[in-house]
């Protein structure tokens, strides 16, 4: 397949927010950058590291400029976030002017000015400014939740169609040492505005992509037979890609639409340790869903309510060797998620649990992750024209906020075990 027609092929289906994790050096930003034509890309680079291929490329080239930074150990975010202010506006100008992907590398350090922002004004993102303060109820992150929003609708107004975030990863800790776990960064909105996001794992072979695990595909395969007069909609993508380019990613987009792939070689499917490593990164549906199809290397891929019987969950004969890892969810699990995805330290973690089931449970620890996962984001209001970090509106309070304001949470006896 050409390069044009494989660009054409992905700048047609990929569209909206894409989310592209890994640690460092899997190759994040290379396939942002390799998704679109350079005429079509603006980088706003928070990493300080693509300004000599962007040059190179004739891409504009956004990095933070802080005038105010007296010494090394400075972290100024309230500098950060005054410029971000300014280079919006100046990346809006380049939407305008028929650039249409917006590469933002990386989202964690866009987060911290976003989570400084909300700190000097939390009720104006709906947030309490005591759980703000205090990291209770998610702390700044609902508001957090709120710029992105604004964010993404702010650049889509001004003739983005495609937003690229890459993210950071970092091994989780339990009992002061790394476990074979891995935590993906980035505020829970993100996965909810995306229509892909992907997981990038270095290969273990020179010289070739690396390998792309999909937690998220919504990138909507549709046709219309006009003589049945029905719809056909497919994935675009197997749960796990050996090499993930736009080569790759085209190739299996015509593969589906066509219908000339309907099951998934062995190498498409997550591997026992991965599912071990990234399951808690997933939905509920999305794992049972990899799960499946772990287990069932013969699983078809059916037409709606015209499919073969052969697709059916009873037809399915498990293997056994993939394991759902969330029955084992440990007390260390539990506050990682909740300190890194919904901000609250350990006392707001047992306020949370005391409030919601009325005491803490060594039985209920799948209960209480679920909870967590489950807390909402708050919803934008805002005008679609105006710029995301100048004037973000009041949103409705969260509910756990709202109860925050007229209850004090009793103290919730911390778990013996992990």
């Amino acid at each position: 397949m050409s390069e044009n027609n494989v660009l054409k092929i992905v700048s047609e289906y990929v569209q909206g927010v894409s989310v592209i994790s890994g640690i460092p050096g899997s190759g994040k930003t290379t396939a942002a950058m390799t998704m679109v034509p350079p005429n079509k890309q603006v980088v706003l680079d928070f990493d300080l590291k693509d300004e000599v291929r962007c040059r190179k490329l004739g891409i504009p080239y956004f990095r933070p400029q802080v005038e105010t930074m007296k010494s090394a150990t400075d972290y100024d975010l309230s500098g950060i976030l005054t410029w971000s202010q300014t280079a919006f506006k100046e990346i809006a100008e380049e939407g305008k002017k028929g650039r249409d992907t917006l590469i933002i590398d990386n989202g964690s350090a866009m987060e911290a000015a976003f989570g400084y922002a909300v700190m000097q004004n939390p009720a104006k993102y709906g947030v309490n400014p005591k759980n703000a303060a205090s990291g209770a109820y998610g702390g700044v992150n609902p508001g957090v939740a709120v710029l992105w929003q604004n964010t993404v609708k702010y650049f889509q107004t001004n003739g983005y169609v495609r937003i690229v975030v890459c993210m950071h990863m970092s091994q989780s800790w339990a009992n002061g040492v790394p476990v074979d776990k891995m935590k993906v960064k980035g505020n829970k909105a993100l996965t909810e505005l995306s229509n892909l996001s992907v997981v990038l794992i270095k290969s273990s072979l020179p010289n070739h992509a690396p390998v792309g695990l999909i937690g998220k595909e919504a990138l909507g395969l549709l046709s219309y037979d006009e003589i049945t007069q029905k719809y056909r909609i497919c994935m675009a993508l197997p749960p796990r890609l050996p090499e993930f380019d736009w080569d790759h990613v085209a190739s299996y987009m015509q593969e589906f639409e066509s219908g000339k792939k309907t099951s998934f070689a062995k190498d498409e499917t997550w591997t026992t340790k991965e599912v071990e490593q990234y399951g808690p990164w997933l939905s509920d549906a999305q794992r049972e869903f990899i799960i499946t199809i772990a287990r069932n290397p013969n699983f078809t891929l059916g037409d709606g309510e015209d499919a073969p019987a052969s697709t059916g969950e009873k037809q399915l004969t498990p293997t056994g060797d993939i394991k759902d890892p969330q029955p084992d969810v440990s007390w260390q699990m539990i506050k990682d998620y909740a300190l890194n995805v919904n901000g609250m330290d350990d006392k707001a973690l047992k306020n949370f649990i005391k409030d919601k089931f009325g005491g803490y449970n060594a039985s209920n620890h799948k209960v209480y992750f679920d909870a967590l996962k489950d807390i909402p984001v708050t919803k934008v209001t805002e005008s679609e024209t105006q710029a995301p970090l100048n004037s973000a509106p009041e949103a409705p309070k969260h509910e756990a906020e709202k109860a925050a304001e007229t209850t004090t949470a009793p103290e919730v006896e911390e778990p013996v075990h992990g």
